[in-house]
């Protein structure tokens, strides 16, 4: 307990000292540019749902039933008030699964909370296909998923279980962003390995 609480204090020492540093925002060929537009402390980040009710935050990958991929409706990872078949990250077997430790939701939360377009005039690149092959989960004391985002990085798209949490489905940039912290969380299956 000790140790968690001073990592914990570490971690928010780093937060307030790296407020300072002003990003520079990424330029679109859409006239819009997106980067950080708030420095809403970690503290405050995860006090919003879902992050203050979950447990442990996972990130997966998994596989599409339909192109050889096996299906799997007795996950024990879900509780059993979740549809089994109302999205792919209900009904696949996981390839990778990478719970997060607390520096990693740091950077998550910061990429969730204070990124985003800045002005007006957003126009998003997202294709059609909607394929996903990724996934955050937030799991509860029990051990189970209470409510999760399945992202589709080929077309830029994701879509939220409950409606509860805020998805910016229309920021292609932020969506990247989160693409290049799943490949840093070390899961390579739809983000820079394609399915086969």
């Amino acid at each position: 307990m000790r140790y968690t609480i001073i990592l914990l204090l570490i971690l928010i020492s780093i937060d307030l000292l790296g407020q300072n540093k002003k990003s520079a925002p990424i330029e679109s060929s859409n006239s819009y540019k997106f980067g950080r537009v708030s420095y809403v402390s970690f503290s405050k980040r995860i006090k919003n749902y879902p992050f203050n009710s979950a447990i442990s935050i996972h990130l997966v990958s998994f596989e599409d039933p339909t192109n050889g991929g096996q299906l799997d409706t007795t996950k024990v990872l879900y509780n059993e008030n979740m549809p089994k078949s109302y999205m792919a990250a209900c009904i696949n077997r996981f390839k990778e699964v990478k719970k997060l430790n607390l520096i990693e939701i740091d950077k998550l939360t910061d990429i969730w909370f204070n990124y985003n377009a800045i002005g007006n005039g957003h126009v998003s690149n997202l294709g059609l296909c909607y394929s996903p092959r990724n996934a955050i989960l937030f799991l509860n004391e029990k051990g189970e998923v209470f409510d999760f985002i399945e992202i589709c990085f080929s077309c830029l798209r994701l879509k939220n279980f409950s409606k509860r949490i805020a998805v910016e489905e229309e920021c292609d940039h932020k969506i990247n962003m989160i693409k290049e912290f799943f490949e840093k969380a070390g899961i390579k299956y739809g983000v820079t390995e394609k399915q086969k």
